[in-house]
Parts: structure tokens; C-alpha cells; sequence
């Protein structure tokens, strides 16, 4: 996940630059790499995959040197809607038919490993990011049926540990009305993902961690021990780990492995005494949509609500731009009312956006490139990362010292590859219109059946 701040001139608020509803990261007393370095371990990005790699390979005793191309924070580690899931892109249907029922089975149970490490984590350090171990529910807003209730069937039969919860069920937890049943993820919760960030910075720090910032590499030299050029200065690695995630990537094998897809984020001011009772939800569980292109919502610290996704946007050549992109701010302006008709007259505070790096599987990846198999990475994950670029943040950095690091069952899945311009740029937004259309006459089709 990588989500850059816009500056935004939009129908629904003109928020300061890159204002979100998170903490303010703290200022760190970083520097820009002034000389040439020969570590063990290269990490080129400052997200959760690239400090979680950065630490195991520091506590497994290799030197380490993190590289980030701006500051730490810049991307989706920090400004992500902090949703820790156990659930992968994919869903349970499509995973038992592509990858089979053993695959499926490790993919979700992994999944709910890597929620539990991320919770281990923050009790074994004391980490303070406002985890809530809430549970997360997967919402249906059509009429209840015995396939959206079939589902939980699949998932426990995975391992899951889920529940379904009929229209009473929903009502009985003040779920909104808009939402008729769900699927209950008991494992997980809701996070401030700043704060998160934050605790992993002084994580990396103290397991003594080189950290540069404002040091973009210009481009990686495939050679026995991989070499990264950053402005005028060389670093070379025993291995390298490449967490780049949606900004462009460093080796020619992974260019096509997934997509930047841009997201969009909405915040209500806090809510009134009367707001807040006319809604309910006292359980304050993360709610996402069965939709092809699903909408994802949460309570935000401050007592507003916050609203993500509904549509997405891809730009020719994987081009990221941080300019505000207004039909996808409308479409999630517009789906926010239709879920929340009471919350009409609440307005809306700010609103953020980035890219996701979307894979064609919408599963993750990790592995090795390069010459000697040294150039490591992972990436991928589809709007689902926090939980999940912990986990294999560590796995990866733990295999840059020691091969026989446990694999996932990620490891055994071939990336499926996007084809190159301008062919991917024709099938990405054709087949994310044709998504919002088909989500479109699902929404319109479900208020037709009242």
C-alpha cells in the first residue's frame, strides 16, 4: 500500500495539504546518505514491509542500512485506513478454485497468523497505535442469502475463525441498516497507522538500524553483491531487499508483476451527540463491502467516520500523480450517503488519497531476482497490507540472512504478469469500469428490492 498526500480542490472539502485523521508522525533527526557504504543487508523503502525487514535482519545480526527515497511516512504505512485484517484481496470462492482447497486453506491461515504477530508486536513492545481488537465484518448490502451466508461455511472450513451475522444479528450490534449481513473476521481490529509507523521507526532505531531519507536510488546494479546508486554514493549489499510497493520498481522481472491503482479517503467531522446515537455501531468493528471494488469504513479517533475506496483509477505508463482525482472523491462522497443517509448533514473534514499496488491475483507476492538470488522483495498486496506487509516484511528480512527461513505459501505462487503499454493501460481501466458498472447495478438493483 502506498497512499501520497494531494493537495486537494474538491466538491467535499478543501482539507490543508495532506491532512489525514491520523497522528502527526515525529520528527526524527534523519539524514540524507552523504557517503558510500558496503552493509550485509540493503532495504530501499521506509514502509511497514521495508522496517519490518529491516529488523529481523538486524536482530538476526546483519548490519543493516534502510534507504527511503523522501521521509518516513510519505506513502501508505502512514495514511492507510488502518484495518488490520486477516483477509487476503482475493476471495474464499476464487481462492479454493484457482489455487485449490490446500493452498486456499494455508493463504487465509496465514492471514490470520500475520494479524496476530502484528497484535503480539504491539504487546510485547508496548507499542501505543490505538489498536482495537474489534474484528473486522465483510458487509453484503444486497438482500440476505444463502450464498453471501455460505461463504462463512468456506472460510471456517479454511480455518477461519468467522462467523456470519443475519439482518437481526447486524441490527442487534447497531450495524447500519444500509448493511443487511456480514461475515465477522474475530481476529483483527482497527489501528492508527501513523502511530504504528511511528512505534516500528523506534523499533528499526533501536535494534540499531541506518536509516537516510531523502535518498532515492537511481538504479541497482545486478552484480554478485547487488550495488544501489543514491545521487553521487554507492551502497553495496550481501543481499538487497526491494519494499517499494506502488512506487516503481528497481529490477526489470518485477515491473509487470503488479499495478499502482489510485484510492481515495473521506473523513467526517466528529460526530454530535445526536449523530452518533441515530447511528449506533457501538462496537466500532471496520466494515468493508462484498463489492467488486469494495468501499471500507471505520470510526476515526477523533469521533468521526472515516470512508475509503469505491473506486479506483489507473494512469498510462504506472504513472503516479498526486493531483486529487474528483470522479473517484464523488463516487466515494456519494456511496458514503447511500450507507450512512443519517449522517447527511455531517460534513466532510478532510479527505486523502494514494496508490495501491494492485497484483493481477489481488494476492501478494515474495521472492528472489537477480543474478545469485539475492535481490529479495514483496509487494503487491492489494489494499490489504497492514497485517500482511508486517508479516512478510519480517520473512523477508529474516531471508537475507538465512535461506532457511519457514516459506509462505506465497513463495510457490507464480506471479501473474500485467502486459505492457498501451495494453495495460486499455484492460486496467476497462476492467475497472466495467467492476463500478457491474457494483453500480448491484447498488441500484438492491434499492429497486427496497
Amino acid at each position: 500500500m502506498n497512499y501520497m498526500p494531494d493537495e486537494l480542490t474538491s466538491t467535499i472539502g478543501r482539507p490543508a495539504h495532506g491532512t489525514t485523521s491520523w497522528a502527526a508522525l515525529r520528527n526524527r533527526p534523519f539524514s540524507s546518505i552523504d557517503r558510500d557504504l558496503d552493509v550485509d543487508v540493503v532495504v530501499i523503502g521506509g514502509g511497514y514491509t521495508g522496517l519490518h525487514a529491516a529488523i529481523a535482519a538486524r536482530r538476526s545480526g546483519a548490519r543493516v542500512v534502510l534507504l527511503e527515497r523522501a521521509d518516513i511516512g510519505v506513502g501508505g504505512s502512514a495514511l492507510n485506513a488502518g484495518h488490520v485484517s486477516p483477509m487476503p484481496g482475493a476471495p474464499p470462492e476464487q481462492l479454493v478454485r484457482r489455487h485449490g482447497r490446500e493452498m486456499a486453506a494455508a493463504i487465509v491461515q496465514l492471514g490470520e497468523h500475520a494479524v496476530r504477530s502484528v497484535e503480539d508486536l504491539i504487546v510485547d513492545h508496548r507499542l501505543d497505535v490505538g489498536y482495537g481488537p474489534t474484528g473486522n465484518i465483510t458487509c453484503s448490502t444486497s438482500a440476505p442469502s444463502p450464498g453471501f451466508a455460505g461463504r462463512a461455511t468456506v472460510l471456517r472450513s479454511l480455518g477461519a475463525d468467522v462467523v456470519h451475522l443475519d439482518s437481526p444479528a447486524m441490527r442487534e450490534r447497531g450495524i447500519p441498516s444500509a448493511f443487511s449481513e456480514g461475515l465477522l473476521h474475530r481476529v483483527g481490529g482497527l489501528l492508527d497507522p501513523a502511530r504504528y509507523l511511528d512505534g516500528l521507526v523506534d523499533l528499526a532505531v533501536a535494534a540499531g538500524v541506518d536509516i537516510y531519507v531523502n535518498s532515492a536510488v537511481d538504479n541497482l546494479h545486478d552484480e554478485d553483491r547487488p550495488t544501489v546508486h543514491v545521487g553521487g554514493y554507492t551502497v553495496r549489499g550481501t543481499s538487497i531487499v526491494l519494499a517499494t510497493n506502488a512506487f516503481p520498481v528497481l529490477h526489470r522481472s518485477l515491473r509487470r508483476g503488479f499495478v499502482p491503482v489510485r484510492v481515495c479517503v473521506l473523513a467526517t467531522a466528529p460526530l454530535s451527540d445526536q449523530q452518533g446515537e441515530a447511528l449506533g455501531w457501538a462496537g466500532h468493528e471496520g466494515l468493508s463491502t462484498d463489492h467488486h471494488i469494495a468501499e471500507n469504513y471505520r470510526w476515526a479517533p477523533d469521533g468521526g467516520i472515516i470512508g475509503g475506496t469505491r473506486l479506483v483509477g489507473y494512469h498510462y505508463g504506472s504513472a503516479l500523480s498526486t493531483a486529487a482525482d474528483e470522479r473517484l472523491l464523488a463516487a466515494l462522497r456519494a456511496a458514503f450517503l447511500s450507507r450512512f443517509p443519517m449522517l447527511a448533514d455531517a460534513p466532510i473534514a478532510r479527505t486523502w488519497g494514494g496508490w495501491v499496488d494492485m497484483s493481477m491475483s489481488s494476492l501478494p507476492t515474495i521472492g528472489r531476482c537477480g543474478r545469485r538470488g539475492n535481490i529479495l522483495h514483496a509487494g503487491g498486496y492489494s489494499g490489504h497490507g497492514v497485517a500482511m506487509a508486517s508479516l512478510l516484511g519480517s520473512r523477508l528480512g529474516a531471508k537475507a540472512v538465512n535461506d532457511k527461513t519457514d516459506a509462505t505459501p506465497f513463495d510457490a505462487l507464480a506471479a501473474r504478469r500485467w502486459p505492457v503499454e498501451p495494453v495495460r493501460w486499455i484492460a486496467a481501466n476497462a476492467t475497472i469500469a466495467s467492476l463500478h458498472r457491474a457494483d453500480l447495478r448491484r447498488d441500484r438493483r438492491d434499492r429497486a428490492n427496497g
